[in-house]
């Protein structure tokens, strides 16, 4: 999906590469990959017009450790995902947090936008856990919410038709802590926000630097 929305964009995609497990043997053997492509790349390409991205979970953390030092490797931008957006826990590895900064690694992840039920929630998670939920943690919530809602209204001998009928009913307009959903014809939000987040230069933490709404692309 990513390569195709890329390329639909007018994107290249010149060399892809793939692991099976979570071995730093099996990221070395992508890394490989990677650099025979980056030194074929970089005889008829600048750096600054080449980029890898990588559609991971907490692997990532090892991935970008691993990556660090490397002078080739370090040439290119990074991007990553919303599996490793904003991670807590990538920002104690010293290794993952250079070569963010080196490869000035960039990953996105749905935004959500400030509302009252946002806050509140936001504010009794808070009090009451040591590590609150990410974004996707709302809007889990919303979905919990919805399916309460569509499980006390639905007759007992609903059709299966008419479940999806009512729960489509029951999205569309829905004002929830992650704001208000609206649908496409393939049930996908319609609407929405995207932060992408970065490892600053400074005390290492995630900052916000790009805002992309709709498709449109803002600093900040």
């Amino acid at each position: 999906m990513v390569q195709d929305r890329f390329e639909a964009l007018g994107g290249q995609v010149l060399e892809t590469a793939s692991y099976t497990g979570y071995r730093n043997s099996l990221y070395e053997e992508a890394f490989d990959t990677l650099r025979t492509a980056l030194t074929a790349m970089l005889e008829n390409y600048d750096a600054s017009s080449i980029g890898v991205q990588i559609s991971t979970y907490d692997e990532a953390i090892d991935i970008l450790s691993l990556a660090n030092g490397d002078s080739l490797l370090s040439l290119v931008d990074w991007f990553g995902s919303d599996g490793i957006a904003t991670n807590s826990f990538l920002l104690t590895d010293s290794g993952a947090v250079d070569f963010a900064r080196t490869s000035h690694f960039a990953a996105p992840i749905f935004g959500l936008e400030t509302n009252e039920k946002l806050t509140a929630l936001t504010q009794r998670l808070n009090s009451l856990l040591e590590n609150p939920s990410g974004n996707y943690g709302y809007l889990a919530y919303d979905g919990l919410r919805i399916a309460a809602d569509v499980y006390a209204t639905a007759e007992t001998d609903i059709s299966v038709d008419g479940l999806k009928a009512l729960l489509m009913t029951t999205m569309e307009g829905y004002e929830g802590v992650s704001g208000t959903a609206t649908f496409n014809e393939n049930g996908d939000r319609a609407n929405g926000v995207y932060h992408f987040w970065s490892v600053n230069s400074d005390y290492p933490s995630w900052e916000l630097i790009y805002t992309s709404t709709d498709g449109s692309i803002e600093g900040g």
